[in-house]
């Protein structure tokens, strides 16, 4: 089995555009801030079930912390270093056995391009739910 934490793949979108899909990690936090502010009104709504323009630290913190066990956080970047930019980022989360909750959320500009037809497949190769 994949440690979901370890997670890491390279891919080409729409365009040609080159993107890596890997774990999310500790060093993200500022990425995500980023990237929540980037998004629109409903974007928002939809991903917090609230309307707002920031996240509350309970909310970065939750979004940060997650269960190798039984979750897979997946973040799709572009970029490197201090240029790597979060267009896009996926969560799985095992429920109860062969049950998990999905959710996702990619960066307007980015619809489109290719970051959204399979980010079920790729958090469940990353953590091989039974």
């Amino acid at each position: 089995m994949i440690d979901p934490r370890e997670y890491v793949a390279n891919e080409t979108l729409k365009g040609g555009l080159c993107a890596t899909v890997r774990a999310l990690r500790a060093g993200d936090r500022e990425r995500v801030v980023a990237a929540v502010r980037g998004l629109d009104r409903e974007s928002i709504y939809f991903r917090l079930f609230s309307f707002r323009t920031e996240l509350t630290a309970a909310g970065l913190d939750r979004i940060m912390k997650f269960d190798p066990a039984a979750e897979v956080a997946l973040v799709v970047t572009i970029g490197t270093g201090n240029d790597e930019t979060l267009i896009g980022s996926g969560r799985y989360v095992v429920v109860q056995p062969r049950v998990a909750e999905l959710a996702f959320v990619v960066e307007e500009d980015y619809h489109g391009r290719g970051v959204e037809p399979d980010p079920a497949a790729r958090c469940h190769n990353a953590l091989r739910c039974p």
